[in-house]
């Protein structure tokens, strides 16, 4: 006899203020930009040397944005979003969590209350602000390690000391010495 299995389709993946905000987000920015819901932050961030922040790279399981609006030219991030509920009055600590983890990276992250009318020009302007204080687009380097193409792992920021690239910035696999793969910085 076969088990079924435990996994349904879960009826509500937004609740009632999100799924208005969404509408309000896609008519507003549905032009230029990539509007997301749900967003795990593990599939936004990544954490410096796994192997020794495991503790790090677990929060990043556990939380997720509300909203992420990434470029509709390059799919970069520029703007998370969180939608609080009106009567919160402190964030809680994976509130806190989301702030310092924005802050640390640069990733500009509004708090918007929910509402039955919301103000797009609070998020133009926070979209504004993040262009002119350089947080989006950044300096060229990618503010994350890319994963390897033969081990699906996160890869690490090496320097070559010797061989063809000496003094060179590469990633590495952090599976090295089984894999070798390296992508150039």
């Amino acid at each position: 006899m076969m088990q079924s299995s435990p996994y349904r389709l879960r009826p509500d993946t937004l609740n009632a203020d999100e799924k208005y905000f969404f509408r309000q987000l896609l008519a507003h920015f549905g032009q230029g930009h990539v509007v997301l819901c749900k967003v795990a932050l593990s599939d936004v961030f990544s954490v410096d040397k796994p192997n020794e922040n495991v503790q790090f790279a677990q929060r990043l399981q556990k939380k997720n944005f509300d909203f992420l609006m990434l470029s509709e030219d390059t799919f970069l991030p520029q703007l998370a979003i969180e939608l609080d509920d009106p009567k919160q009055q402190a964030h809680g600590t994976n509130q806190k969590l989301l702030d310092d983890i924005c802050t640390a990276t640069g990733l500009p992250l509004l708090h918007v209350v929910a509402s039955a009318m919301y103000d797009m020009r609070q998020i133009e302007n926070a979209l504004l602000k993040a262009k002119q204080n350089g947080s989006i687009g950044g300096n060229g380097e990618p503010a994350y390690s890319p994963l390897c193409p033969n081990c699906g792992l996160t890869m690490v920021l090496r320097f070559d000391k010797n061989g063809p690239i000496v003094g060179q910035k590469y990633y590495g696999c952090l599976n090295f010495p089984t894999c070798t793969q390296k992508i150039p910085v």
